[in-house]
């Protein structure tokens, strides 16, 4: 809103993966549902980057229900390896929040590059970082109930901004 607080779009599928894949399904106005049935689902990383810069916080939400274990995975589509970039100029901060079920694992397989949005990523069992991200004037937090794995590929930058990890 443009005097008040930003909006948030809230997603809840068992296995997420955000990719530069088309999104599996989101009807209109906003509201993300997965195909019936299935247990994995695709978010393009472009609409949330859209959402990101635009005002509006993105939380997704897994669930570890039956086959699948409410895994994440912030992978690059095919071809050349590209970065995840929203940057906001003016406002305030948004937040991109990834919380994988209780039995899921985070896996962060494409370079991220935040400007002014906030990320925090909270789930049951590992977060692994597998290549850079990189904050400025933002913060990351990654909570994992098991532990936090970084790659050697995988620097985490933060200018004029917080970084926390616990496990």
């Amino acid at each position: 809103a443009s005097n008040g607080k930003p909006g948030m779009w809230l997603l809840d599928p068992t296995d997420v993966t955000i990719s530069d894949a088309a999104t599996s399904t989101l009807p209109a106005g906003g509201i993300y549902t997965p195909a019936a049935g299935a247990s994995t689902s695709n978010i393009n990383a472009n609409e949330i980057k859209a959402l990101l810069v635009g005002g509006t916080d993105v939380t997704i939400t897994t669930a570890s229900t039956g086959p699948a274990a409410g895994n994440i995975n912030f992978n690059d589509g095919p071809g050349a390896l590209g970065t995840f970039d929203p940057t906001r100029t003016t406002g305030l901060n948004t937040t991109l929040t990834l919380n994988a079920g209780v039995n899921g694992n985070v896996n962060i397989n494409k370079p991220l590059t935040f400007t002014q949005v906030n990320l925090v990523v909270c789930c049951g069992k590992d977060i692994n970082v597998n290549r850079a991200i990189t904050m400025t004037r933002a913060s990351l937090l990654l909570s994992a109930g098991g532990n936090v794995n970084q790659s050697q590929f995988a620097a985490i930058t933060s200018t004029d901004g917080n970084v926390a990890m616990c496990a």
